[in-house]
């Protein structure tokens, strides 16, 4: 079991690192197709914008963190 938790620091960044990629590329996709500025035309308020992404983020690092917290809750050796 300890072998487990050995490598568990690196799929704990590895999974960080590609909830990242996919932040960055999303944000390049969106610089690119102009879709914040295709909104705005449209009505939609900055703040619309802006609480729909951070509430994105959030959901997303909260799964992680929480998957993480119970595999360290569960498989981590008793004192």
């Amino acid at each position: 079991m300890l072998q487990g938790l050995q490598v568990f620091g690196l799929f704990f960044i590895l999974a960080f690192m590609y909830s990242m990629y996919g932040v960055v590329a999303w944000l390049i996709v969106e610089k690119e197709s102009k879709i914040r500025e295709s909104l705005k035309m449209m009505g939609v308020h900055t703040g619309s914008l802006l609480v729909s992404f951070y509430g994105l983020q959030a959901m997303v690092f909260g799964v992680l963190s929480l998957i993480f917290s119970l595999f360290l809750c569960c498989f981590s050796p008793g004192d």
